[in-house]
């Protein structure tokens, strides 16, 4: 999770950066020259596993052919309430977070508190440097303290639901301090919300299953961004143009949708189930 979320850290002041310096054209070009190197260089130095040519007398089927039970796994999968609840909660919270830090928190702070576009991306890194302190320390703190994941996911939705109410209620009087807190600890519970959620996931769902729970489960998030990137635009939009900016108040009404929707995802983690954690 670290790792992954510092290149959203590159993608807010570095980028901006760029952009500003040698324009869009030509920033695209270099990103897309990185990731062909990227990707060439994963061609060559990584290796898929041997598999023996005979089948493993163990599971009865040949290496790389489906399980016989996978249509019954999946079938189990999608019948699960607890599966539809963390569904629901990551595509309410990563909805929101990813719309929030990736589309609106520049132009935002832009408008409320009247700042150029440089320094206004400097703030909004803040959530992507906290998801990177975040994920590690509660991938780390339900295990040391033995505290349970289920209850740790419901306090981490809370304090993040306070973040959303803090922007939409006080935003005229938190100043740059205060949008550099609010956003820093919206990152680091969003990093402990992800890996909370995975650990509840690995903890209550069978391994023969696990693989296939997470593959199902991994379009929750990206649909919950595409619906709330869509909604909030088009509120946003309706709001009309102030000069350059958009105006506090189509802000205002797209942010109260994500406040909604974090609330929900509150309530809902009060229904998620976690295996305690024993003491040995």
């Amino acid at each position: 999770m670290s790792v992954g979320n510092f290149g959203a850290v590159v993608a807010t002041t570095p980028l901006a950066w760029a952009a500003g310096t040698w324009g869009w054209r030509p920033t695209f070009f270099l990103i897309g020259g990185v990731t062909l190197g990227m990707a060439i260089l994963m061609l060559t130095v990584t290796h898929d596993i041997p598999q023996p040519k005979k089948s493993d007398p163990g599971n009865g089927h040949a290496p790389g052919t489906p399980s016989p039970g996978l249509a019954r796994n999946a079938v189990t999968i999608i019948s699960s309430r607890q599966f539809w609840l963390v569904a629901a909660i990551f595509f309410g919270i990563y909805g929101t977070a990813v719309t929030l830090q990736g589309l609106w928190a520049t132009p935002f702070l832009m408008a409320v508190l009247d700042i150029e576009r440089i320094l206004a991306s400097k703030l909004n890194m803040l959530i992507p440097i906290g998801v990177i302190i975040g994920a590690p320390f509660f991938g780390w703190l339900p295990d040391r303290f033995s505290l349970n994941k289920g209850n740790t996911l419901t306090v981490i939705t809370a304090v993040y639901t306070l973040c959303w109410l803090a922007i939409l209620l006080i935003f005229g009087r938190l100043g740059i301090f205060g949008f550099a807190v609010i956003f820093f600890v919206m990152g680091f519970v969003i990093g402990g919300f992800i890996s909370t959620l995975w650990g509840i996931l690995r903890e209550t769902t069978p391994t023969e299953r696990l693989g296939l729970t997470s593959g199902v489960l991994n379009p929750a998030p990206f649909l919950g961004v595409a619906a709330f990137q869509m909604l909030t635009g088009n509120i946003i939009d309706r709001a009309g143009r102030a000069g350059d900016l958009y105006p506090l108040s189509g802000f205002k009404s797209a942010f109260s949708v994500c406040l909604a929707g974090a609330a929900i995802c509150l309530a809902l983690s009060f229904f998620i189930k976690a295996k305690p954690i024993r003491s040995d």
